[in-house]
């Protein structure tokens, strides 16, 4: 009886198994499906600031810091459609490659505050947690500097 009674439940047991097996191979989803936590977006994530384009580079390092990634590589300025650009490549802790962009128009020798876009982009389809990070550190160390011929601390 024991014997009998244990077949069965190993019974129902491989059924189960086999059922959902089937049934997650079979599912026209399963392959498709999402991947918690997977990112999905394409375009990299933009903000403006008032801000001085010469410390642009020293708050970065600053905001590097506090967002976990290491400079890589310092691109050389270029100029294209009116507006000058300064781009960096940064190892995101999880090994990503972020590109990091400046921009702003192209302004005849005039000095002081101005609007700057800054942007960031991880890899192919971004992270924006770690965008985020970067770039509002960022934004914040500009805003200390703004108009200052020193840097606080």
């Amino acid at each position: 009886m024991l014997v009998r009674h244990l077949k069965s439940i190993v019974g129902v047991a491989v059924l189960i198994a086999f059922v959902v097996v089937w049934g997650s191979c079979a599912s026209p989803y399963a392959a498709s499906a999402p991947m918690p936590n997977a990112p999905h977006f394409k375009e990299a994530l933009v903000v403006e600031v008032e801000a001085d384009w010469d410390d642009l580079s020293a708050a970065l390092l600053v905001a590097a810091s506090a967002a976990e990634v290491g400079l890589v590589e310092t691109k050389p300025a270029r100029v294209d459609a009116g507006r000058e650009f300064l781009e960096w490549e940064y190892l995101t802790i999880r090994d990503d490659s972020m590109r990091v962009l400046a921009s702003r128009e192209v302004r005849g020798g005039a000095v002081g505050p101005e609007r700057i876009r800054l942007s960031a982009m991880v890899g192919e389809t971004g992270d924006r947690p770690a965008e985020l990070r970067l770039l509002e550190a960022w934004k914040k160390r500009l805003g200390q500097l703004k108009g200052r011929e020193w840097a606080p601390r």
